[in-house]
């Protein structure tokens, strides 16, 4: 079955818009080729301002998959200068998306300069290219087919996410809502209703009818994060980056104590309030990348491939636990000897940047972990052999 693409293209150049129109054409020939009716179609809408960018995306029943946006537009009077960039048509287009939709952007542009204040915001979904530079138009369009391959696109789709919460909550109103329902009819209990659903969602999303998953479906890596953190403060599980020395800490001190249970005065912090948490000093776990561990290197330095294999050892080590690179975080090992304990007044300063969080099927593990390392007690050794003690 033929799957169509919608794509955006703000752009106001009628020479540089019959681009985009000829790397699509490619495209769709090559798909057509490649695929028959199964390959992928791209079809265009073009803006040629902000006011008519803005109507087409809140058009009812018309939905993206895209948007490849020039900044400087027809009816754009500046800026003369980088001052005023984010006045710019195009540039109003990008901060317009970012706010309400959720679709990949694909800046195209002669003037990449008026946008530098978004370069850290770059990923596979937002890309800032220079026009006339290494990237052309056909590269974006190979990009948009990449994304829709990996299944963003397909997020709202026949089998997207609103598919297939829908598919599982009509089973959850039936067989957990509804037999409960009297706890549900109280208003001031609206917010723990939505924890609630969310709660079972993820039950019913993490079953695997697979025997050789014993009823789960193994997690990817990313699962064990949360990046950036969501919560406000520092929490159980998020990862800090000491500023003065870089190095990563995971918060290990649990839940219970590291809620705020009071609200002092304190005039060095906005509006003069300081919220403090039950525990005294909050306890964090060192970090160490997988590449600083004991045994994987050579008298030279070197990482030796044999000795790579010494990381699986160090996994079943009961002093380490292991997580899994992420793109803002190296492959690392919780060292549950290597403990920093922080007066909780300073664990909310600039003295600590949060990084990301370990997400709760995975913190609460590691916590386990952590409390069983430390609650080992040994046994004293018995002297002889087996032979003498049967």
């Amino acid at each position: 079955m033929k799957k169509v693409l919608t794509v955006l293209v703000v752009e106001d150049d009628a020479n540089e818009y019959q681009a985009v129109v000829d790397a699509v054409k490619n495209s769709n020939r090559q798909e057509k080729i490649d695929n028959g009716e199964d390959g992928v179609q791209i079809e265009l809408r073009q803006a040629r301002t902000f006011e008519e960018a803005e109507r087409e995306l809140a058009t009812p029943g018309q939905s993206f998959d895209a948007a490849i946006i020039d900044l400087k537009l027809a009816n754009d009077t500046g800026p003369s200068d980088l001052e005023d960039a984010d006045k710019m048509g195009g540039r109003l287009v990008v901060d317009l998306i970012f706010k309400l939709f959720q679709l990949p952007m694909f800046v195209y542009t002669g003037t990449p300069g008026h946008i530098e204040s978004l370069r850290d915001r770059e990923s596979p979904f937002f890309k800032i290219h220079k026009r006339g530079g290494d990237v052309l138009v056909a590269d974006i369009i190979s990009d948009i087919l990449t994304i829709h391959k990996g299944g963003l696109l397909n997020l709202l789709g026949d089998d997207g996410v609103i598919q297939t919460f829908g598919k599982h909550f009509h089973e959850i109103f039936w067989t957990h809502l509804a037999p409960a329902g009297e706890y549900w009819l109280i208003e001031e209990n609206r917010e723990a209703l939505k924890r609630y659903v969310a709660q079972h969602m993820m039950e019913y999303l993490e079953r695997s009818p697979d025997p050789a998953h014993a009823g789960f479906i193994p997690m990817h890596p990313a699962e064990t994060y949360i990046a950036p953190s969501i919560k406000e403060k520092v929490f159980t599980g998020d990862i800090l980056r000491e500023a003065s020395t870089g190095r990563l800490w995971l918060v290990l001190t649990p839940a219970c104590d590291i809620v705020f249970q009071k609200k002092v005065a304190d005039a060095s912090v906005a509006g003069g309030i300081r919220y403090v948490r039950k525990a005294d000093f909050i306890t964090l776990a060192h970090l160490t990348p997988w590449r600083e561990m004991p045994d994987i290197k050579d008298y030279n330095g070197d990482i030796v491939a044999n000795h790579v294999k010494k990381l699986k050892e160090h996994t079943s080590n009961q002093r380490y636990a292991f997580l899994p690179k992420h793109k803002r975080l190296e492959a690392s090992f919780i060292d549950f000897q290597k403990l920093l304990s922080v007066p909780e007044p300073d664990i909310d300063t600039a003295k600590f940047e949060r990084v990301a969080a370990v997400s709760g099927p995975f913190i609460k593990d590691i916590i386990a972990r952590f409390s069983y390392y430390y609650s080992r007690q040994g046994a004293p050794s018995l002297s002889g052999t087996m032979v003498d003690w049967i």
